[in-house]
């Protein structure tokens, strides 16, 4: 697979959109994705524990803005530690919980650049 087709694939993801068939809804409500593809039925997960690629990617995103509001919040916000470590935790877990189902939707598009979700 070409460079720009593995980064198409990653963008359907991320946008939780079928990298399969590029027309199907990956996300069926706020946190959750179907299980198949609405529109061409290829399955998201294969195998159990694959879901947990996408919660790695998940809790590296969190990380990283936790970290960079951790610095900001250090060095340039000039308000009281408590506020700053009670926003980081606050914006932390919000980014978190919002992230969930579109770090799935990049997973699936891992798997499918690497083989493990085909075409029929």
């Amino acid at each position: 697979m070409g460079l720009f087709r593995s980064l198409q694939a990653l963008l359907y993801g991320l946008l939780l959109i079928c990298p399969v068939c590029r027309r199907g809804r990956m996300s069926r409500s706020l946190l959750a994705l179907h299980e198949r593809c609405p529109n061409c039925g290829v399955v998201f997960e294969r195998d159990p524990g694959e879901v947990t690629g996408g919660m790695a990617i998940n809790m590296v995103a969190s990380s990283v803005v936790g970290v960079a509001g951790a610095i900001y919040g250090a060095l340039f916000s000039g308000r009281e530690m408590a506020v700053v470590i009670a926003a980081i935790v606050v914006a932390t877990l919000g980014f978190g919980l919002l992230f969930h189902r579109h770090a799935r939707g990049l997973w699936v598009g891992v798997l499918y650049i690497t083989g493990a979700i085909y075409e029929r």
